[in-house]
């Protein structure tokens, strides 16, 4: 079957990888698996004794792909580990995983094997086979200690390995709320998210860790953000199955919209301008009543220029144009033989009006009948009088 070709292929591998070794110039000795075992018992005298012995080296690697420095790392074996970096070991050599002393310390949770492999200098922001540093391990796995150790020897925050995940997200995905602050403290981006979109907040929602939820929360966490298939926080805070969760959530969310409300402009009816506006805008304004009409007298006046002396040169207000007073003069001339010429034809309707009455008031009996003709009559005729004043009038101030 498949599966057995697979099996056969790994073991075939592994031979080979042994017989490669072997056939090295340091070859494995008896020395070195004598070495290997007194490391993963913790036989320090014995470890002590091999080393100083000529052909054993701790960071050979046997036909599994492991060495007396990753087993002692791996096992937590400090003082064994403290005899092999006493000898001078090259702590950058990696296993056959592809990982160093210090992830595999990191991985495993031994503390004073991580102190010891950070304090020789060895590389602290190494990668293993799946892009991850010694702090993705110890994020991962909640240990304060060795996170707090790494932070404070400048181990990066914000790496991400193969599947987009950075140490933050690592410890929020397992509700590690404290190595969350820690990480916070030092400088990790609360937003950033995996290969799938998945941001900090959305990964301790899902794990149903409230304590890890209202810290993010409280850090300023995004609760916008969406992931690559478009779900938010509140999603995954659904798919926990936890109320207390989704009501961290929601209170959270709640409390961005109010905020998000009195930090938006005032609306028109708090604004003391725009409700002026609007007053002036729905107010109907009041119509100007007509101008009384102009009499010849005022109409020459009006169109009269001002009396200038001989010496003065008249300016207008706006452009400071001269202009010539003789056209003016003209001008109102000409108004004024318009206003008698309407006058006249005025006074010839009202004449050939009272001709009229006086033909009716003759023809008709009895005369008592037409009364109220005859006070029309009189009164048409005091208007013809009237007109004919003013006709005078203009007459005179045209000559």
């Amino acid at each position: 079957t498949c599966l057995d070709l697979l099996e056969s292929a790994w073991t075939n591998m592994k031979s080979l990888k042994a017989k490669f070794r072997k056939t090295d110039t340091n070859e494995w000795s008896k020395n070195d698996e004598r070495l290997l075992s007194a490391v993963e018992h913790g036989e320090v005298e014995k470890v002590t004794s091999l080393l100083a012995k000529k052909g054993a080296s701790a960071t050979k690697l046997d036909g599994e792909g492991k060495s007396a420095l990753h087993v002692a790392a791996t096992r937590g074996q400090a003082e064994c580990l403290a005899i092999i970096l006493a000898h001078g070991a090259d702590v950058s050599v990696v296993d056959a995983s592809g990982f160093s002393a210090l992830h595999l310390a990191a991985k495993n949770n031994h503390q004073e094997c991580a102190k010891k492999l950070i304090q020789s200098k060895c590389v602290i922001d190494a990668l293993d086979s799946s892009g991850r540093t010694a702090l993705h391990h110890a994020a991962a796995n909640g240990n304060v200690v060795i996170v707090q150790l790494l932070c404070e020897n400048k181990c990066p925050m914000n790496v991400k390995d193969m599947e987009g995940s950075t140490p933050l997200l690592l410890s929020a995905r397992h509700a590690h709320t404290e190595v969350c602050g820690i990480l916070l403290d030092w400088g990790a981006n609360i937003n950033t998210c995996d290969r799938n979109g998945r941001s900090a907040v959305m990964l301790a929602g899902e794990s149903s860790c409230m304590a890890t939820v209202d810290l993010l929360v409280q850090r300023g966490a995004d609760l916008h953000l969406l992931d690559s298939l478009g779900h938010d926080v509140l999603h995954y805070a659904k798919l926990s199955g936890s109320t207390e969760v989704c009501a961290v959530i929601n209170t959270a969310l709640q409390r961005h919209l109010a905020e998000s409300d009195k930090s938006s402009p005032r609306s028109q009816q708090h604004d003391p301008t725009a409700k002026l506006n609007d007053e002036r805008s729905t107010t109907p304004k009041k119509r100007k009543a007509p101008p009384p009409p102009i009499s010849p007298v005022q109409l020459l006046d009006a169109v009269s220029p001002p009396y200038v002396t001989p010496n003065e040169t008249p300016v207008s207000s706006k452009g400071g144009q001269r202009f010539s007073y003789k056209e003016e003069e003209l001008r109102s001339l000409s108004l004024l033989r318009e206003e008698i010429e309407k006058l006249q034809e005025e006074k010839s309707m009202l004449l050939e009006t009272i001709e009229d009455l006086k033909q009716i008031k003759e023809q008709t009996e009895p005369k008592t009948e037409f009364s109220g003709n005859s006070a029309l009559l009189a009164a048409l005729q005091a208007k013809v009088a009237s007109l004919s004043l003013e006709n005078q009038q203009l007459a005179q101030m045209i000559k």
